[in-house]
């Protein structure tokens, strides 16, 4: 019996304005009253994760499984890169806009006015961009702590580093500098052009095992869905494991089994179908 439900969410749980709603959240409700867990397995920071009522109810894994929280927020797990090897980092690349985040905050070396000018000029770059700069740009001041200093950053406990580079050269500079420092650093992107880096050996996966053996539940216990690149880990660790007939071809070809699309609620859908097949 499934146990424990683990899903990405862009382009896997959220509908198609990236966003949740009555139906996702009723689902998770289902699940949670069921006396099963739902954790969510994502990409973005704690600022970024919105599921109304049920954000007290849910565990949290999120920037890409460096950061695990319980339903009332506190920190079951958190993978830091060290702090040397982010030294080394923004030292190599003191122009690239690397946003830099803790478990609370964001730091970001650009004045505000330059990072949001630049969020602005790439939204079209990105999937649902629009929305999702809106949505940023919600949070800047809560969550978002600009013009630091290299000494200033060091100062914090970082998790992930987010950065889009804006031209190849650059990606081909920061690309070869983390393949020659894999022992340390990890890139798993969601999308082309964006860089996604963690400590070496993070992942939503291991998140996930960590997470269920806390709970006591077995892996085979656990379902996992995801879309994109930073899904594979999990998609191949789980024999539950569930990919949106929309996901990126990798993330279908990882997957146990491919569902409907994304934008027709497949993964919340199949959540409740294995539910009422199980006896809620």
């Amino acid at each position: 019996m499934i146990r424990l439900f683990a899903c990405d969410l862009d382009g896997t749980l959220l509908n198609e304005r990236h966003e949740s709603d009555a139906f996702i959240e009723g689902v998770l409700r289902s699940v949670v009253e069921s006396g099963r867990y739902f954790t969510v397995a994502t990409g973005r920071s704690t600022s970024m994760i919105d599921f109304g009522e049920m954000n007290g109810r849910i565990y949290v894994i999120c920037m890409n499984g460096s950061l695990i929280l319980d339903p009332k927020g506190r920190v079951v797990r958190c993978e830091k890169i060290d702090k040397e090897v982010l030294r080394q980092l923004l030292e190599q690349f003191p122009t690239l806009r690397m946003e830099c985040l803790s478990a609370q905050h964001s730091y970001i070396r650009q004045d505000k006015e330059t990072f949001v000018a630049a969020m602005m000029a790439n939204k079209d770059r990105m999937a649902n961009g629009e929305r999702w700069v809106r949505r940023l740009l919600e949070h800047v001041d809560e969550q978002m702590c600009f013009s630091q200093r290299t000494e200033e950053i060091l100062k914090q406990d970082i998790c992930k580093i987010n950065c889009r580079v804006d031209t190849q050269e650059e990606a081909r500079q920061l690309q070869e500098y983390l393949q020659a420092h894999a022992d340390a650093l990890v890139n798993a992107p969601s999308n082309q052009g964006h860089f996604e880096i963690t400590a070496s050996g993070v992942n939503k996966g291991t998140a996930i095992l960590h997470l269920a053996d806390q709970l006591g539940i077995d892996v085979q216990d656990v379902a996992v869905y995801g879309d994109g690149g930073n899904d594979l880990e999990m998609l191949t660790m789980f024999a539950h494991s569930y990919a949106p007939c929309t996901a990126q071809k990798e993330a279908q070809m990882a997957a146990s089994a491919i569902i409907g699309s994304y934008q027709s609620y497949s993964v919340a859908k199949h959540i409740a179908e294995t539910l009422v097949k199980e006896g809620e």
